[in-house]
């Protein structure tokens, strides 16, 4: 680490940077109180840093239940933490006057800070300030960073550099220590920044980890000779005191993991995977090259903007020279292995981005014999299944690649007299300045304080309550960016984040939010807040123990606002309490009758795969007229026992989600886990709930070797027609006019048949088509509707005398086996018999 006494001498370096950051980023330190880069993922962290600032003051046991999707826990777990940042700024968050100065602080210090530590670390390498500075100018203002400026928690990388001092002077003093005498300083300090760049970063704290476990790999092999008890002794405080400190916090990350069974798949890390372009391709203002690869422009979908990775000519120019370097220095030589460690972390961060194949241009993947690391790295390391974006190594790739440069700038400067050295440094710093400049920075405004709609501000006066803002927040209606292809543009204008800002201004709980990870049945809310108000929508509202319903009038289009205001009459439990300009507030009354008001039966494929999974389903209908609805998070614990023919029992515990809201009837899955012996079972599902629901289903299952035939019951009553004719002809046209009853939400398309039968199951005629035709397919059904179908059958000219049997169902498409649907006493059928008819000659 740097000296005492020397400190004055990096003050100019120090100077050096600050104004570099404020020019690199203008117009920001103009506009520190009152702007942001965008108004998505820029929001989202602010809000994150007020949370944590508010309940760490309030209740800091509960820092992971933040105010967004209740009834889930932990939910500020679902998104970065930013822990260390939200410490660093923890009093301007305090205040609505001064969070968004604080956000703009942490947002300059990382690039502050970020080049700084470089400046020390390449200093300490090569004992060149001016090198220093030209290093510190590539990681700090890299292409990579600029790309993520609506991120903080990217670019808050700036720790990397102080944690690589700190663990070279943990491990050298330690190797010239006694093994009784402790560092107690080089321990604390390296655990301190360790701990500052792990929090920061889910991402960066995997890869600090990396670059500790590889950097002390590397010391012990080129000081293999000082390696001793005292060095594992210091090294096994350390780890100790940083896992006390990052793992504490990472429980509730776990616990949603586990829970919720968050992670992501290898498909999302293949989309979020570097290609060769992303590295040939920087941002469109750019001042030198945004033109020139502008062609190469890509995106990774419609939710986000490409990276900018390319590193710029000089830098790799500079790092191409600390290469040639490396080669001069002395075999077995400290610096010699140094330079060969910062040279396999630059190959091995840039093969990790490249994700677990590789694509030459985004999105095409090219055909290899092979996987490239990663894909193995993450069916080996369950940590590799929480990250998502592996063109995040991306970092690394630079802060080697800077240090690499660091290293070829003082080679380069050692040709120059001390006079011409610094001059020739400036040139450099300069050149790496146009290269990477993107000024002046985009910004979008944001309401200060007093600039809150008044409907917040009266909900701060409320005690605690639950509330639901409408439009929820992917519903709101965001302008139309210049250029809709640009997803950045669309960032720039999206008010996803604009109901969770505003609630840092009174705290009420929600079950709406925006996060990096969305719950689990968070769609079906939405779904059911889209049909606003109805009797499903009112029922869920209760369930949820909603205190507050807020209306945006703007929001809405104008047909959807009459239609609401003509129906909110008929629902007594809504009652309008207050009216703010275009926001209206209506208090929710509980609900009087808890649950219960359910039957409950059951049905179980009849063939199992013995030890694999197995399906059952539990089928709920309603009691009466009145919907019932549940939270997201309301399990039915369930029994399961199965029972082999000579009396032996394995038994499993299990269970299944309530339906969030039930008008009819809806079906759950109920996952078990089918005997590892093949066999005739008798499976018994027996369940009790304190709510007042009770449930048994026994049944015969046969076990072997081949997987079930189980199927879904689809939630549809189809009524038969009661004007039907008894007696037929042949050569005449019979018009069908079905009715079907949607008991619960389909998600699925589903085709209709209908056809007449013989008495052995023959069939004489049948017509089959989209059920709810091409205008209204099933997915689109609406639990409580009644769709109305007109089939038309010709019976067939050569018919033969005799009694017939017309029925109807549904199939899917892509099979011909007729679903389960239920009767009108609530019993699963394929066929629904319509009516018996006899042709006549």
């Amino acid at each position: 680490m740097i000296r005492k006494q020397s400190i004055g001498k990096h003050v100019w370096a120090g100077l050096t940077f600050l104004f570099t950051t404020l020019l690199m980023t203008y117009p920001l330190s103009l506009h520190l109180s009152n702007a942001l880069p965008d108004k998505q993922d820029p929001l989202l962290n602010l809000w994150i840093l007020v949370w944590e600032a508010h309940q760490v003051v309030r209740a800091p046991l509960r820092l992971f239940d933040a105010n967004i999707f209740y009834p889930f826990q932990h939910t500020l777990a679902y998104s970065e933490t930013l822990l260390s940042t939200s410490g660093l700024v923890f009093p301007f968050a305090l205040s609505p006057a001064t969070r968004i100065v604080g956000y703009n602080v942490a947002f300059l210090g990382t690039f502050f800070l970020a080049a700084l530590g470089t400046y020390l670390l390449v200093f300490s390498l090569t004992g060149s300030r001016p090198a220093g500075i030209v290093a510190g100018l590539i990681f700090a203002f890299a292409p990579f960073r600029f790309g993520h400026l609506s991120q903080i928690q990217l670019l808050s990388s700036q720790w990397f550099p102080f944690v690589i001092l700190a663990l070279d002077r943990l491990l050298r003093r330690a190797s010239h220590s006694a093994y009784g005498k402790i560092q107690y300083k080089s321990i604390l300090l390296f655990v301190l920044f360790f701990s500052l760049q792990c929090l920061a970063s889910f991402y960066y704290a995997f890869q600090a980890a990396l670059v500790v476990v590889l950097y002390t790999l590397a010391f012990f092999i080129v000081h293999r000779r000082h390696v001793h008890r005292a060095v594992i002794l210091h090294l096994s405080l350390a780890a100790i005191l940083s896992a006390l400190v990052v793992l504490l916090p990472s429980v509730p990350y776990l616990q949603v993991q586990r829970e919720l069974n968050a992670g992501w798949s290898l498909a999302s890390n293949e989309t979020f995977s570097a290609s060769l372009q992303a590295y040939l391709y920087t941002a469109p203002n750019n001042a030198l090259y945004g033109s020139l690869t502008s062609s190469l422009a890509y995106v990774y979908g419609p939710c986000c903007p490409p990276d900018t990775l390319f590193p710029g000519l000089l830098p790799l120019l500079l790092a191409m020279l600390g290469l040639a370097s490396w080669r001069r220095q002395r075999p077995g030589g400290t610096l010699r292995l140094r330079q060969g460690f910062y040279s396999l972390l630059l190959i091995a961060a840039f093969i990790l981005s490249l994700g677990p194949s590789l694509h030459i241009r985004a999105g095409e993947l090219v055909r290899l014999p092979f996987s490239l690391p990663y894909a193995w790295l993450y069916h080996t390391l369950p940590i590799f299944r929480a990250m998502r974006a592996p063109v995040r190594f991306a970092n690394l790739v630079m802060l080697a690649l800077a240090i690499l440069a660091g290293w070829g700038t003082a080679s380069l400067l050692r040709r120059f007299r001390s006079r011409r050295q610094l001059v020739v440094a400036i040139a450099l710093g300069t050149v790496v300045l146009l290269e990477y400049a993107t000024v002046p920075m985009k910004l979008v405004q944001i309401p200060q304080p007093s600039q809150v709609p008044a409907v917040y501000r009266w909900l701060a006066g409320k005690p605690p309550a639950v509330i639901l803002e409408l439009p929820m927040a992917n519903k709101l209606p965001t302008p139309t960016p210049q250029n809709p292809s640009d997803p950045r543009q669309a960032w720039e204008t999206s008010r996803l984040l604009e109901h969770q800002y505003f609630s840092t201004f009174h705290w009420h709980t929600t079950p709406d939010g925006y996060s990096g990870f969305i719950p689990p049945r968070h769609g079906e809310v939405v779904y059911e807040m889209e049909r606003f108000p109805s009797a499903r929508a009112v029922a869920l509202l209760q369930a949820l123990d909603v205190r507050w319903v807020v209306l945006h009038h703007d929001d809405f289009a104008p047909k959807r606002w009459a239609k609401i205001m003509a129906a909110l009459p008929k629902f007594p439990q809504l009652q309008q309490v207050q009216t703010f300009g275009d926001d209206y507030v209506f208090r929710v009354a509980p609900a009087e009758t808890s649950l219960g008001h359910e039957d409950v039966g059951g049905y179980l494929p009849q063939a199992a795969q013995a030890g694999s999974r197995y399906v059952a389903y539990a089928i709920l209908r309603l009691r009466g007229t009145t919907p019932v609805a549940a939270k997201p998070t309301d399990r039915v614990p369930v029994r399961a026992t199965w029972t082999d023919e000579f009396g032996h029992e394995k038994t499993e515990q299990t269970f299944f989600t309530r339906p969030l809201v039930n008008s009819g009837a809806e079906v759950r899955e109920i996952l078990l886990t089918a005997p590892a012996l093949a066999g005739s079972y008798t499976l018994s599902l027996a369940a009790e709930e304190a709510g007042g629901l009770h449930f048994h289903v026994e049944g015969s299952v046969t076990v072997g070797d081949h997987p079930g035939q189980g199927e879904r019951p689809v939630p549809v009553r189809l009524t038969p027609p009661t004007d039907l004719p008894h007696h037929i002809a042949p050569g005449d046209t019979l018009h069908v006019v079905l009715r079907w009853e949607a008991l619960g939400k389909i998600d699925e398309y589903d085709s209709a048949f209908v056809r007449l039968v013989d008495g052995a199951g023959r069939a004489l005629a049948q017509i089959d088509h989209g059920a709810g035709g091409t205008q209204h397919p099933t997915l689109l059904w609406n639990p409580g509707e009644t769709i109305t179908d007109t089939y038309t059958l010709a019976i067939p000219n050569t018919a033969a005398p005799g009694n017939y049997r017309l029925e109807a169902g549904l199939y899917r498409p892509e099979g011909i086996e007729p679903r389960l649907l239920l009767d009108g006493d609530g019993h699963l059928v394929r066929v629904v018999p319509l009516a018996s008819m006899a042709i006549t000659r």
